[in-house]
């Protein structure tokens, strides 16, 4: 899968609805385990596929040039 945007929007949603699901009441202590155990699973994932597939359209550095 060379989508990345679909990476970033899906772990964007993952975390969001982690993040809300924390603050409900009734919400099974399990689960929240498991969604906080596998995000940074995602989250690496996501990085490699930004890093892998995404374009960089601005300027290079040249040769002496300092970020």
């Amino acid at each position: 899968m060379k989508n990345y945007q679909f990476a970033a929007w899906f772990v964007t949603l993952y975390l969001l609805v982690f993040t809300i699901l924390t603050q409900a009441q009734n919400t099974p202590v399990n689960l929240l385990i498991i969604m906080f155990l596998l995000a940074p699973f995602f989250v690496i994932w996501m990085v490699v596929m930004v890093l892998k597939y995404a374009v960089y359209k601005g300027k290079e550095l040249a040769e002496d040039e300092i970020l």
